[in-house]
């Protein structure tokens, strides 16, 4: 793959024209969009969420933007304080994580929202197209529109955000990297999990943000519940 017109746009947009060369069999759009994100990586940019693409002018092109990640005022995030566990260790670090990310400021960027949330939205129509039930079926069951339904979908998509890019702004705040041998795990992984083409750059992500998220575990202090307001 041949990655070029690689530019950072005034809005905060990496957008690339991608181009298959001869020894690209078939390629297929994951590959162009992991093409993507390794030429802006080592372009010194750092993309955040997912990307969309259109066809380019040329036949077998593909014109590509996703999200710079924006800077982020970070707080204290080693320095997590719980006051109580749960029965699970990941939900625990799980809110750990989203603790330390409420204290991080940065602006999401909309492109990056409506992003996920049209992703989402495919994939519903996917999962309703296997079960047989219309688009208007499922609207009718949950008493709702659609308009109604996809604002709601895309609050989930700002809120699943918010927290990924903060953990992604702490990854690049240490400075972690992912190896190759861990995105090659992570891509077995989910073809044995029936995910034929996996999204390299979101599996990049994800391993990143999972890194930060391991940090502020192992660096979250746990306290016993405050005994004032209980009875004697």
């Amino acid at each position: 793959m041949i990655v070029s017109k690689l530019n950072l746009s005034a809005d905060g947009l990496i957008e690339a024209l991608v181009c298959p060369q001869p020894e690209d069999q078939q390629p297929v759009v994951e590959d162009y969009l992991n093409a993507l994100d390794c030429a802006a990586r080592q372009a010194g940019y750092h993309p955040a969420g997912r990307a969309v693409w259109r066809a380019g002018q040329q036949p077998g092109t593909l014109e590509c933007t996703v999200a710079q990640l924006p800077d982020a005022v970070l707080s204290d995030y080693r320095g997590v304080v719980m006051y109580n566990l749960s029965a699970s260790s990941q939900v625990d670090a799980r809110r750990a994580a989203e603790q330390a990310a409420q204290g991080c400021v940065l602006e999401l960027p909309e492109f990056a929202v409506e992003a996920e949330a049209d992703f989402q939205w495919q994939q519903l129509h996917r999962r309703l197209e296997k079960s047989h039930i219309t688009l208007q079926q499922h609207l009718a069951r949950l008493h709702t529109t659609q308009q109604l339904f996809y604002e709601k979908l895309r609050g989930y998509a700002r809120q699943d955000l918010q927290l990924r890019f903060a953990l992604l702004a702490i990854a690049r705040a240490e400075g972690f990297a992912v190896e190759d041998e861990a995105l090659a795990a992570a891509v077995k992984q989910a073809q044995a999990h029936h995910i034929l083409r996996p999204d390299r750059m979101q599996l990049r992500q994800q391993l990143l943000a999972q890194k930060a998220a391991d940090l502020i575990w192992q660096n979250t202090t746990v306290q016993p519940l405050p005994d004032e307001g209980m009875p004697e």
